[in-house]
């Protein structure tokens, strides 16, 4: 959100449209970045500023307030005046906790006093700055998920991997990594098939060859007709033979390929469900992107193709080989050495050709994460007035693609020719050996065999080609092979399920979490996130974490859940450590309710239970505990109501209540709430914290939260500062102490 706040002061525009952008932040970081940025002594002074927010503790800095209820503008003008003529707007400060006869008083000190003095009244959103002046330093940029140094002064893992670029062709494991997963009994079905089917058609030609040759005629001087029609019935055979063994070979190629991209799909899909988080860091989504849809539409569509097409071509030019070799045996003193050269014009052509379908591969990823990224925040794009530029980085990037299109191209039809010369050197050694030896050579006077020499030759001419173009072809679209073969092997998280080691079904029992020493960082050569965590989080105890933007908060989440793992230290809850455990059988036991709301496109049926072991009525009762029964019931799909990818069809209260709704029908000992609060009103906001102090009553509630109301009801607070636990007490016992970093955190966000 701070990157995007900075992108809209960059682009100095006249007006400027904040959509609430200090939820996610904690009140000191809100308190910065409105005074330096947002306010009227801030960056964009001077400047149109529309602000939307939930957070009523900056209406008095601003010049006009605009309160909309239910789609409609009810009132509109300065703060103060709203406070006293405007009893609508006095119910709506007075439903979010501010004292309206202290706020109106503000009026009596003029513009000035409002400015300076905004948050005494406002107890529990406020962001009045503290005195101590290092809370005025600027945030600095250690905060971020990724350092640009390691300790020592070692440099770092990058922020985004660089995609691999490989020299040379297909290697041997490439060929491998198709043949096992296409099966090697039915690459065998193949080779054989092909094999077989060319020997019959060799062997069907040469009978031919010899059936016109060899008249057998009676005693009348007429031809036998007996022994031609059971010459021309054995050449039947040989052909029905042939297609036999043909249609089994293209079977195979086509099953097998099929098979093989299956497997090679859902192994790269299984792996990449499996890889740890740090992994999508590093890798854009472009990449990913392209290895399901490039490659795997290679793989399934293409491949096949030049394979077959290239069986078919290898077996017929050997055929053909053979043939010419046969009637005319002179000719395999150039048959060898042409092949030769045109094999080494294959080389240095797919030097080439490889390399530039790499450079393709690498082109496109980076033009379907353009894309990708244009579609999600066309609404961004066109509202800022960005769509020339993002039109033309994308013309760029396609015009960087087609470039290296034309290329291979190109190198496709310089192979062709080159091939062409070859092979028609061939055609003609073949015609000057049947005209200039005629009288010498021992075949000369036999029509059959040197018609039979010459229409093979032509054929083998067009053959060769057509092998040598789709062998390069094929092995430029096995590069995707190699490419999802990289992809298979990604990094994966820790097994699902440890079958030695299972926890109980109902387990955990209690809720009770101990951290001991635990250390973790997001993935190695970064700084750790958590430092020497001690703690024990009692059965049923309801546990507030604050600290500053950036001081581990998350991170014991992501601890608590194993989405990063520990570098020391351990984590246990009734007594097991997580660590020894399989993953499902520890995520599935912890309800999350995070900041960000996880909806799918399907139904709310599929949205509240996933897993579908809920009834009707669970859900119902669900959605009625988080006051969306009535909402859903008016529509005439119920249950199957439909939603739409992200919940975009509903506000952002209502995709957090599903996710309360979520997490009710759900039930575990153990619920976290991470920031669950931050992006909604006010009331909302009381309404959810409500339904967990019923609803969850019994259970270990872990709140993570800026807003330092809604955890003062807490047992204990725990206070992050730097990755280390400082503080943990109850909420009155850290107030109490005005040395505290609780209290001062209080006192900045007004709660005291």
């Amino acid at each position: 959100m701070r990157v995007t706040l900075a992108r809209a002061v960059y682009a100095d525009a006249d007006i400027i449209i904040l959509d609430d952008p200090l939820a996610a932040v904690d009140a000191h970081v809100g308190q910065h970045i409105f005074e330096h940025v947002i306010g009227p002594n801030g960056m964009l002074q001077g400047k149109t500023r529309i602000f939307v927010t939930n957070a009523v503790n900056w209406l008095p800095q601003t010049d006009q307030v605009v309160h909309v209820e239910q789609g409609r503008i009810c009132s509109i003008g300065r703060y103060e005046d709203l406070v006293e003529t405007d009893e609508l707007f006095r119910s709506y400060l007075q439903d979010s906790q501010v004292d309206v006869s202290e706020a109106a008083g503000h009026h009596h000190h003029g513009a000035n006093a409002a400015l300076t003095q905004p948050t005494n009244h406002l107890a529990p959103y406020a962001t009045e700055a503290d005195a101590d002046p290092r809370k005025a330093t600027p945030i600095d940029g250690t905060e971020l998920r990724t350092a640009t140094k390691k300790r020592h002064g070692k440099e770092t893992t990058k922020l985004i991997g660089v995609e691999e670029f490989r020299d040379g062709g297909v290697t041997w494991q490439t060929y491998k990594l198709l043949a096992r997963n296409m099966t090697y009994w039915m690459v065998a079905i193949v080779l054989v098939g092909y094999a077989l089917g060319s020997a019959f058609f060799l062997v069907s030609n040469t009978w031919i060859g010899t059936l016109t040759t060899h008249n057998y005629t009676l005693a009348d001087g007429s031809v036998d007709q007996r022994y031609k029609g059971f010459g021309l019935a054995i050449y039947a055979v040989f052909i029905l033979a042939q297609l036999i063994f043909v249609a089994f070979g293209l079977w195979g190629v086509s099953y097998g390929i099929i098979k093989a991209g299956r497997s090679l799909h859902n192994s790269m899909l299984q792996r990449l469900i499996r890889s740890p988080m740090s992994y999508f860091d590093t890798t854009p989504l472009g990449r990913i992107l392209n290895r399901f849809s490039k490659d795997i539409d290679t793989i399934d569509l293409t491949v096949p193709s030049y394979m077959r097409y290239f069986l078919n071509a290898f077996f017929l030019s050997m055929a053909f080989a053979f043939l010419i070799m046969i009637e005319i045996p002179l000719t395999i003193v150039f048959v060898v050495p042409l092949m030769a050269a045109l094999y080494l014009v294959k080389l240095f052509y797919q030097k080439t050709a490889m390399q530039l379908t790499r450079i393709d591969a690498m082109k496109r990823a980076p033009l379907i994460s353009s894309l990708q990224q244009s579609f999600a925040g066309s609404n961004v794009i066109v509202a800022t007035g960005n769509s020339n530029r993002f039109i033309a980085e994308s013309h760029q990037k396609v015009d960087e693609l087609t470039a290296v299109i034309h290329l291979s191209n190109g190198a496709s039809q310089w192979l062709a020719f080159n091939s062409l010369i070859i092979t028609n050197i061939l055609t003609t050694v073949v015609g000057l050996l049947a005209v200039f030896g005629r009288d010498n050579l021992p075949f000369g006077k036999e029509a059959a065999s040197v018609g039979l020499a010459l229409t093979s030759t032509v054929a083998f001419n067009i053959i060769v080609q057509w092998l040598v173009q789709n062998l390069c072809d094929l092995e430029q679209s096995l590069l995707s092979t190699e490419r999802i073969r990289d992809y298979s092997d990604a990094p994966i998280e820790a097994p699902a399920v440890i079958p030695d080691n299972r926890p109980p079904p109902k387990w955990p029992y209690q809720g009770k979490i101990t951290f001991t020493n635990y250390e973790a960082r997001y993935r190695p050569g970064l700084d750790l996130v958590l430092r020497g965590v001690n703690v024990t989080i009692a059965p049923g105890e309801k546990i507030g974490v604050v600290g500053r933007t950036a001081s581990g908060k998350s991170s014991l989440t992501l601890a608590l859940l194993r989405i990063i793992e520990p570098a020391s230290g351990s984590i246990s809850i009734d007594g097991t450590d997580i660590s020894k455990i399989g993953l499902h059988d520890l995520r599935s036991r912890i309800t999350i309710i995070p900041q960000e709301s996880a909806l799918f496109s399907g139904s709310l049926r599929l949205n509240i239970d996933p897993t579908e072991e809920a009834d009707d009525q669970q859900i119902w009762d669900a959605l009625q505990s988080s006051r969306l029964k009535a909402f859903f019931q008016n529509s005439p799909h119920g249950l199957n109501t439909p939603i739409s990818e992200g919940g975009s069809n509903l506000s952002v209260g209502q995709r957090q209540l599903m996710c309360l709704a979520r997490a009710l029908l759900r039930r575990s000992k153990i619920l976290i709430l991470d920031e669950a609060t931050a992006a909604i009103d006010f009331e909302t906001d009381q309404f959810v914290q409500e339904v967990v102090r019923k609803e969850f009553a019994d259970e270990t509630v872990i709140s993570i939260a800026h807003r330092i109301h809604t955890i003062m009801d807490c047992d204990r607070v725990l206070v992050m500062d730097a990755g280390r636990i400082v503080e943990f007490d109850s909420p009155a016992t850290l107030l109490d102490k005005h040395d505290s970093l609780f209290y001062q955190l209080a006192k900045t966000a007004g709660a005291i």
